[in-house]
């Protein structure tokens, strides 16, 4: 007779058959919570990753941008210095060109620079070589008023609109010294004797006054726009100079 084998021996006893299954169900189940453990596992661990990863994109971000601001307001920072050290410089080279131009004090050869018109008689050269002199020592000192105008606009972009007034104090004493200068000049007479004499130094008391060459008192109104133009861009720039 025939073996039965060991299968046939449990299925021959019950209970050994249903503790073999069980035996199987348990490592099944086992298997399938194990897996589901570490699929769970493994997704909070992707789920982690991705949210240091979006942290440090963040913060890689932030870190980035924080810098361009400090590298932008440092720049600003230096450029507003540059400028203000520049401007400083400009008004107070200004303001000595300005005493230098309404001085009455006159020196040999002065003047000489303007070109005598055709028909001028020699004290009409003189005379209107005299009253140049005002306009020759700006002219001499243009590239103070120059480097003024290219720093104007600079400066407003950086210290605002409110800027622009002390530059304009400034070229408007520097306008009315060349266009009384310039009045004169034409208004200068053939020659320089008696009525004509006299009647043209008393037409001619309030331009020689913007000159700064008349009777009035000193300190006169050129003399407080350009002391007001020097004290507004001092404020300006030293609120920045302190912080440098």
């Amino acid at each position: 007779m025939p073996d039965p084998g060991p299968l046939t021996q449990v299925a021959g006893q019950p209970w050994q058959l249903v503790s073999a299954v069980s035996g199987l169900v348990g490592v099944l189940v086992g298997g399938i919570i194990s897996g589901g453990v570490q699929a769970w596992l493994l997704s909070r661990r992707i789920v982690a990753d991705e949210t240091l990863a979006e942290r440090k994109f963040n913060f890689d971000k932030d870190l980035a941008e924080r810098k361009f601001k400090y590298d932008r307001d440092l720049h600003d920072h230096k450029r507003k210095v540059e400028l203000a050290e520049q401007a400083l410089t400009a008004f107070y080279e200004a303001r000595d060109v300005f005493i230098s131009a309404r001085s009455r004090g006159i020196y040999g050869g002065e003047g000489a620079s303007r070109t005598a018109l055709e028909g001028e008689s020699k004290a009409q050269q003189e005379q209107r070589n005299r009253y140049f002199i005002p306009i020759e020592r700006l002219t001499q000192n243009k590239e103070v008023f120059a480097r003024l105008r290219s720093l104007r606009y600079s400066f407003i972009a950086y210290f605002g609109e409110a800027a622009t007034a002390p530059f304009e104090e400034v070229f408007s004493v520097q306008i009315k010294i060349i266009t009384a200068a310039s009045i004169i000049i034409q208004m200068a007479p053939q020659d320089d004797e008696g009525d004509h004499r006299h009647s043209f130094k008393t037409s001619i008391e309030p331009l020689l006054n913007e000159l700064g060459w008349g009777t009035a008192e000193r300190p006169d109104e050129s003399d407080r726009k350009i002391e007001k133009a020097i004290h507004d861009i001092e404020e300006l720039c030293r609120a920045v100079l302190r912080q440098a």
